[in-house]
């Protein structure tokens, strides 16, 4: 297709009613009508306070759902794990054995603890002499063997419950 162009008028643009189109008319119209319709938007400025491109689509506000109208499944779901959490099932000898059992390695990992504490306060010299010489003499020969019971009593446990627990791959 090919445009033959009139002289420019005031500004350096041709004025768009003037082309002379010879070739494809229906398309060579588009063209120039869509050149047409940009010339008064090119010449027209931005408002004051207008960004210069404004692109960006409205928001759609949509009002919050309370959840007063969702519909919830009621499902009753009963078993011996899920009283178990809860705490309604009755209580078996099995049980509370491995309760007592976890009790008693939470009161030993307190005394491992606190001991430690007591022996990092004792090696700033800061406590009196009798109980610096207690720590000395008693306390500091006697805390590994201390720490060494507790792995061995928390061992022994978390070998019994892999002996137990039937999907476990050594309990086979």
């Amino acid at each position: 297709m090919t445009v033959a162009r009139a002289p420019s008028v005031a500004g350096g643009r041709p004025a768009a009613r003037s082309m002379r189109l010879i070739g494809d008319d229906d398309r060579a119209r588009s063209v120039v009508a869509r050149a047409a319709d940009d010339e008064p938007a090119a010449a027209s400025a931005p408002a004051a306070g207008e960004p210069e491109f404004a692109f960006e689509p409205k928001k759609k506000i949509r009002p919050r759902r309370d959840g007063s109208k969702t519909k919830r499944a009621k499902i009753k779901v009963e078993g011996m794990a899920i009283e178990a959490a809860k705490g309604t099932a009755p209580v078996t000898l099995q049980s509370a054995s491995e309760e007592a059992y976890i009790l008693f390695l939470f009161a030993y990992i307190v005394v491992i603890f606190g001991a430690g504490l007591f022996l990092a306060v004792s090696a700033f010299g800061i406590l009196p002499e009798n109980v610096d010489n207690w720590v000395t003499e008693t306390l500091y020969p006697a805390y590994s063997p201390i720490v060494i019971g507790f792995l061995l009593f928390s061992s022994v446990y978390g070998l019994v419950k892999t002996r137990n627990d039937p999907d476990s791959a050594s309990g086979r």
